[in-house]
């Protein structure tokens, strides 16, 4: 016989009440209705025979709904599909009555299955102190204006202003932020980024990460069970807001460890986008080898490095610098871009005599690197493998200079 867990989610399958847009069961309505004994619930059940054998009871003429037998089916993991996910992707929001519209109450609660660790966590030492607790295990009362003022801009107070005068630091009281102010802000950084994001979204060039490590050791307090997924949620939503403050051409670094540098790369591939990686650095934080670690001493951390938009930002300030000097064209610029000449030969203490051998101009004449046969400490800066493979790619160009002819680099801007 098929199990009743089975045979439940197939049943409510065919009550359009409790199907979701997207096709999948509402699993967080159907538990909050058998909580509140909901009559359409308990009218839907009493119409199936296996139901009412399963959670239905008869006493004299009176029909009694098993509510617990029936919430514990509907939480056991065969009817979840042994997926916690399809629960959190569930949660809603709920009154006290029933789940009804949320405009028209008080207040609301966050309601999920198995709803029972809040992020409750400080950047700080200070604030670490004054919570001076694990996680906490609660069910969220949310008022209705919390649901829509959580993300809103804050207002900043106690702000104080500091310049430089006199070789002294002056600190001043004004009337009010400008707009064009460096600014250190003390706070919940969650509050701070969507206070910072209705003037300065899009318009951040860089921005800096450096997150608690979720070692254990930091200041940062989890419940254990949800030690790593808590921490990812906690820099999920930093990570979206960041990238709404970044201009197109903005990067961002985060640094970590290897406790969660895996999974913060996939996150932030997820958020940013996986072409929009450009290199995981490697810091180096300690001085020698530990001979006191367990296993491998661990002497370095990370810093992740995205853009918001790769074909926007640029790295190579150099290449910036002399972007004018890419002036020429050929039949490959729509894919290699165009280029400028670099001299093949060059005059370097890297001499190598095998680096130093006669070309065959194209009038049959043989070039020299330095412009004599002699030795004069010159060579090419290819072997003559790569300068054949070269000639037959339209990377070397010869070019006659007076009455002679020179030998040059196609150095393309998008190789």
């Amino acid at each position: 016989m098929e199990y009743i867990h089975n045979y439940l989610k197939k049943l409510f399958k065919k009550n359009n009440n409790y199907i979701g847009k997207d096709g999948d069961l509402l699993i967080s309505k159907i538990a909050e209705d058998a909580r509140l004994y909901n009559s359409e619930l308990i009218k839907f059940l009493l119409n199936d025979k296996r139901c009412q054998y399963y959670f239905l009871e008869k006493i004299d003429d009176v029909t009694i709904f098993k509510s617990e037998d029936f919430r514990m089916c509907i939480n056991d993991a065969r009817f979840l599909g042994n997926s916690f996910t399809k629960y959190g992707n569930k949660i809603g929001l709920i009154t006290d009555k029933s789940i009804v519209k949320i405009m028209n109450e008080d207040y609301v609660v966050l309601s999920y299955p198995y709803k029972d660790c809040t992020l409750d966590g400080g950047m700080t030492k200070t604030e670490a102190k004054r919570t001076n607790r694990k996680e906490t295990m609660i069910n969220n009362i949310l008022f209705k204006d919390d649901i829509h003022k959580l993300k809103s801009p804050k207002a900043f107070k106690n702000f104080k202003k500091y310049s430089f005068e006199n070789e002294k630091l002056k600190e001043e009281t004004p009337e009010a932020i400008k707009g064009n102010e460096n600014l250190i802000i003390n706070g919940n950084n969650f509050a701070a980024l969507c206070s910072l994001k209705a003037k300065f979204a899009g318009k951040i060039k860089l921005i800096y990460i450096d997150p608690p490590y979720n070692t254990g050791s930091d200041t940062f307090s989890y419940n254990d069970n949800f030690n790593h997924s808590a921490w990812l949620v906690f820099m999920k939503d930093r990570l979206q807001l960041a990238r709404e403050l970044l201009s197109d051409d903005g990067a961002i670094f985060v640094q970590c460890d290897d406790n969660e540098q895996a999974y913060l790369k996939v996150l932030m591939d997820e958020i940013f986008g996986r072409d929009n990686f450009i290199s995981n650095f490697i810091r180096k934080t300690g001085q020698a080898a530990r001979i006191d670690a367990k296993y491998i001493a661990k002497q370095h951390d990370y810093l992740l490095l995205y853009s918001k938009n790769i074909d926007y930002i640029l790295i190579n300030k150099e290449i910036a610098d002399n972007m004018d000097s890419y002036i020429y064209e050929d039949e490959f610029v729509y894919t290699r871009g165009k280029y400028k000449l670099n001299k093949l030969d060059r005059g370097s203490i890297r001499y190598s005599d095998s680096l130093d051998y006669p070309i065959k101009a194209p009038d049959g004449t043989l070039i020299y690197a330095g412009g004599v046969k002699e030795y004069n400490g010159w060579c090419w800066r290819w072997s003559k493998d790569k300068l054949d493979w070269g000639i037959e790619n339209n990377f070397i160009v010869f070019k006659k200079i007076i009455m002679e002819y020179g030998l040059f680099i196609l150095n393309n801007i998008n190789l």
